[in-house]
């Protein structure tokens, strides 16, 4: 069985203690971890996102697990593994998990799972468009999925069983205005080029940076940040 899962750390370690076999991925998008509406907290999390993809891509690798065929044995990276996993070894990262190490063209189960998922992403990427003033400060994004149903044949079961949730909404804000979550959406359309070079085999080559969507300005969220930060002390 396996996963791909945008957890809290402990989350991850739960389900890997659980011995549920889940695979797990977390990954961390610009606009979730990345904040959140309480002050002298936005240097630690600027740091943290120029330290890692979150800055040039809006997203990042968190941590994961993965079943090492060879082995037979599941090999674990933490979230320091994830903050030091660059552009350029991005789609490597991503392959471990989706493809066992494969960059791709991808067919067969692989390739349909893959598929899959950016489906998914684009029906959430449509969803979000539609919440204007909403942000989602410090949620998370989980996929998993039923690999043992692949394993046996079964893979119209296994397609079904891929699932793809937001988790987490301690800090969501409504800001108010007309504008969709940029940053976020940024994270998500960016995660699909990724897994849309991993199928069509060019997710490690040098032209996906010009397919590669930029972060916005910062400085509009950082007034909604501030501002949500106040409204909450005025509160209290």
């Amino acid at each position: 069985r396996q996963g791909v899962a945008v957890l809290p750390p402990a989350r991850s370690e739960i389900l890997g203690a659980r011995g549920l076999g889940w695979e797990c991925v977390k990954a961390g998008l610009l606009g979730l971890e990345g904040r959140v509406p309480a002050a002298g907290r936005e240097a630690q999390l600027a740091r943290k996102a120029a330290q890692s993809t979150s800055a040039a891509l809006g997203f990042r690798i968190c941590g994961m697990q993965c079943y090492d065929r060879m082995s037979g044995e599941v090999q674990r990276y933490d979230k320091y593994w994830g903050q030091q996993v660059g552009v350029d070894a991005m789609s490597k990262s991503l392959a471990m998990f989706f493809a066992d190490g494969h960059e791709g063209p991808l067919s067969g189960v692989c390739g349909d799972l893959v598929e899959e998922v950016v489906r998914k992403l684009q029906l959430l990427e449509a969803t979000l468009r539609q919440l204007p003033g909403m942000r989602f400060w410090g949620s998370s994004l989980l996929i998993f999925f039923d690999a043992a149903l692949a394993e046996e044949g079964h893979t119209e079961a296994f397609l079904r069983s891929v699932q793809l949730k937001m988790i987490d909404f301690a800090n969501f804000e409504n800001v108010g205005g007309e504008l969709s979550d940029e940053e976020y959406l940024c994270g998500v359309r960016n995660l699909q080029i990724f897994l849309r070079g991993l199928l069509e085999g060019w997710a490690s080559d040098s032209s996906i940076e010009t397919k590669l969507s930029a972060p916005p300005c910062p400085k509009l969220q950082d007034l909604e940040q501030q501002h949500a930060f106040e409204a909450l002390q005025r509160s209290r």
